[in-house]
């Protein structure tokens, strides 16, 4: 064991051994450098969802067997997890869940689920509830209502609340009279900047980048992510930019869809990425994060923004009030209007990275991030 070390365990939002990354398995990963750390570990379908298959997960889940296994640093901990959105479910959880606290003597729980986990008031760890996203998404339905309610429960019982964002920590304190710390989610800052040139090239030339200007979004393809206008603003840049690429880099559960209305020989979709994505980072040559404007991408933590500056590149995006809390010099904002991003884009062509702005992202690195998470666990009484 670690010298001084102690003994968390962490609930992600969702489960963690996916090649997606997630905040509190970042920060887990991170953590366990110092502490010892267990991972929570469930079934969920991620790019492939299905009833079926959904069912068949939940299933597998309600009948899992407790085990232990490690996956590099962390220890991965399974056991019977009920899924749904109903007070019996979150109390079954925590039911098993006590088993492994009390028998591994756990110190700290650090819990990211919105509604899985009903953590009791009287307890013999430090408990900390994170806030990854807004809790709910404010159209009154059963499952906003049950969820806002259950968040509201665990925030009240927690020894401390972390949020993604600065704007979220404004909400929970604003909606909850609590006060959140602001813990952002971060990068491998030197990971992406020791990227080497053959890699990147290997990127390029893949996909038929070399010579062109690329323009490029990285990350998960939802719903809130407005393709189809970021595709018209696309169309009239080549208008003036003939030699301009724009490529989406990353999963999403429409991926089929979208390549059947959008793909062409200039508009690419690579699909998810086997292995490491810094490189790809790297390829672009201008960032863009077009989403939609509402509250829940407003409080939002935007990695991929950090992830652009980072590897040294332009970024455009939505005009959301988190991005303009960030301030970045590099991050052009623009509203979803095709003349403005278009002008915007041949602004960014144009414009060339300051020595200074380096420093930018510094704070925004996991090992930075989590010290301020390991004062805030050893501030607890």
């Amino acid at each position: 064991m670690k010298t001084n070390s102690k003994k968390i365990l962490i609930i992600p939002s969702h489960p963690g051994l996916s090649k997606i990354k997630i905040r509190l398995i970042e920060i887990a990963r991170a953590l366990s450098k110092k502490h010892t750390v267990y991972l929570v570990n469930w079934h969920a379908p991620v790019q492939r969802y299905s009833m079926p298959r959904r069912l068949l997960l939940a299933l597998r889940d309600i009948f899992a067997r407790i085990r232990f296994f490690r996956e590099d640093s962390l220890i991965i901990v399974e056991f019977p997890i009920l899924h749904g959105l109903f007070n019996f479910a979150s109390r079954f959880n925590y039911f098993w869940l006590k088993k492994i606290i009390e028998k591994e003597k756990i110190d700290a729980v650090i819990n990211g689920s919105l509604y899985m986990f009903d953590i009791p008031s009287e307890r013999s760890f430090n408990y900390i509830y994170d806030l990854g996203d807004l809790p709910v998404s404010g159209d009154n339905s059963y499952s906003d209502i049950f969820v806002a309610n259950h968040v509201a429960r665990e925030l009240k019982k927690a020894d401390a609340v972390t949020a993604v964002s600065r704007g979220l920590a404004d909400h929970v304190l604003e909606n909850y009279k609590i006060k959140a710390s602001f813990i952002p989610n971060g990068a491998e800052i030197d990971k992406i900047r020791s990227v080497k040139e053959e890699e990147v090239y290997r990127i390029r030339q893949r996909y038929n980048l070399l010579d062109k200007l690329v323009i490029g979004y990285i990350g998960n393809i939802g719903s809130w992510v407005d393709v189809e206008f970021a595709v018209k603003a696309f169309r009239q840049v080549v208008v003036q930019i003939p030699h301009a690429v724009l490529i989406w880099i990353g999963p999403s559960a429409e991926l089929e869809k979208l390549r059947k209305k959008y793909a062409a020989g200039n508009i690419i979709f690579t699909g998810g990425i086997e292995g490491s994505i810094e490189p790809y980072f790297r390829a672009l040559d201008i960032g863009i994060l077009p989403h939609r404007k509402n509250l829940y991408q407003d409080v939002a933590f935007h990695l991929k923004l950090i992830e652009y500056t980072a590897a040294r590149k332009i970024a455009i995006s939505s005009p959301l009030e988190e991005v303009k809390k960030l301030g970045f010099p590099n991050i052009l904002l623009a509203d979803l209007n095709v003349d403005e991003w278009t002008r915007h884009i041949i602004k960014s062509r144009d414009m060339q990275w300051k020595n200074e702005w380096d420093d930018l992202v510094k704070g925004f690195d996991w090992e930075n991030i989590v010290w301020k998470l390991i004062e805030i666990i050893e501030k607890i009484k």
